[in-house]
């Protein structure tokens, strides 16, 4: 079997347009696969992706002069640390229309949609398909144009 033939690990289903096919995307993961792994599938499907591993580098990107699209966000940072509903909140004092979307894998979903009932939460360990289809929902929330 060639290379060509493998199956690939997802499917892109996302449809851009000229307009909007760089959207951009900062990740605030401190696991360092989860962070490479989502960079590595959303650059696949297109988007321009920022990287941040903790608060203050989060932050920095919000604060920058670049436009951020969406944010995608661990809830559990390191110890000592504002979490990513800490994260999300004070980015969106900065950017009030900044889609967020969670990913966690110790806490449950109901409890988040309990405290912010409106960001959609991505549990973790996640497939391509469905991180592409959570981003996706969260960008185009009436659906793609």
């Amino acid at each position: 079997m060639s290379i060509g033939e493998i199956e690939p690990l997802y499917r892109s289903t996302l449809v851009h347009t000229k307009s909007d096919a760089r959207k951009h995307i900062l990740i605030v993961e401190d696991d360092v696969f989860y962070r490479n792994l989502v960079l590595w599938i959303l650059e696949d499907a297109g988007f321009r992706v920022t990287v941040a591993e903790d608060f203050s580098a989060a932050i920095k990107a919000v604060e920058g002069d670049q436009r951020v699209h969406l944010m995608l966000t661990d809830v559990q940072m390191p110890v000592g640390t504002p979490n990513g509903v800490a994260i999300g909140r004070m980015a969106r004092l900065r950017r009030h229309k900044l889609p967020i979307v969670y990913m966690t894998g110790f806490y449950d979903p109901a409890k988040l949609w309990a405290v912010e009932p409106d960001i959609p939460v991505l549990s973790k360990p996640f497939t391509g398909q469905n991180l592409l289809r959570v981003v996706e929902a969260a960008l185009y929330p009436a659906g793609p144009c």
